[in-house]
């Protein structure tokens, strides 16, 4: 609701970055924002090469998009299955490009399955509400067709609106560390060089430090260390 004329540096620069790609400098997202506020210091740094600006408008106009507070149009997601909307606009945008997408008419047929993603959503609720006293308040679930690779189901959070658990980040396509799903190839290995379920492993505090100085100091989820443990315990 403003006049091109009227729009301040920092509003310009934001605005200048968006056009490249719509679907991921989209600042009505989580992520989407994060990288649009990115771009932004990219035009403005241009700018400022260029002899348009001067170090310290750059900084002021960066700075002030970091606390600015974005309205999104009413009914933007009010769809269902909203990650799997924003996931698909972006590999067509990708594809095809901004302007086909958003102005080439075109129909977009998918695979998702809408009765089984409603009862995708349904079961990640379930299950968040059986973890609450476990502080648990996010979630992902991903279904695929294992013969084609079909994407079936994609519930990207328990609610897209809910900013206090971040649910427009979707957790289905979020790098996420492996965690206990590798415990038992890691084991496997050490099957495979002569350990035995009865070899001793030591429960012990210990500290590591890697190539960046940051420490880890793991520990058990009940708090307590046990001493000497027959890896068939360890690995339970």
């Amino acid at each position: 609701h403003k006049d091109a004329a009227a729009l301040t540096l920092a509003e310009a620069s934001f605005l200048a970055g968006i056009p490249q790609a719509p679907a991921v400098y989209d600042p009505y997202t989580t992520d989407g924002l994060k990288y649009t506020v990115s771009r932004q210091k990219d035009v403005l740094r241009l700018m400022q090469q260029a002899g348009d600006i001067t170090a310290n408008e750059a900084k002021i106009a960066s700075d002030a998009m970091q606390t600015f507070s974005f309205t999104p149009p009413s009914n933007t997601f009010a769809t269902s299955a909203p990650h799997w909307v924003v996931y698909v606009k972006q590999l067509v945008e990708e594809e095809f490009g901004p302007e086909a997408l958003y102005r080439g008419g075109l129909k977009i047929y998918t695979t998702l399955d809408p009765k089984l993603q409603s009862i995708a959503e349904q079961v990640v609720d379930d299950q968040i509400a059986q973890l609450g006293d476990k502080h648990v308040t996010d979630a992902g679930l991903i279904a695929m067709d294992p013969r084609t690779g079909e994407i079936l189901v994609m519930v990207g959070s328990p609610d897209f609106n809910n900013a206090a658990i971040s649910g427009q980040v979707n957790m289905t396509l979020r790098p996420r560390q492996t965690g206990s799903v590798i415990k038992p190839l890691t084991y496997l290995a050490a099957f495979e060089k002569g350990w035995t379920p009865s070899t001793v492993l030591w429960d012990v505090p210990v500290v590591y430090t890697d190539t960046a100085g940051n420490i880890y100091t793991p520990g058990n989820y009940d708090g307590r260390f046990h001493g000497p443990q027959p890896v068939r315990s360890a690995l339970a």
